[in-house]
């Protein structure tokens, strides 16, 4: 079984965050899509029948978060 449950998030304006640091938006970006896609293909040729993936992500996606709008949108897998 794979379980994919990494990620991280940065409270704030997202204007704001991309002034300080631009680069802190695109590693969410990476690590809570493209990271997640990449530990999947990675293990899927391992994986025997029967084997289960798990998806984890936050309810942030589900509702208006004003301030973590870029981390809400990266939980939408």
């Amino acid at each position: 079984m794979l379980v994919n449950a990494a990620g991280f998030g940065k409270i704030g304006n997202a204007a704001e965050i991309a002034e300080s640091d631009p680069s802190i938006q695109l590693r969410m970006i990476q690590v809570n899509c493209h990271s997640l896609t990449k530990m999947t293909f990675l293990v899927l040729p391992y994986m025997k029948k029967g084997s289960r993936i798990l998806n984890l992500s936050s309810g942030a996606s589900f509702c208006p978060q004003p301030g973590f709008s870029v981390y809400a949108a990266t939980n939408l897998m």
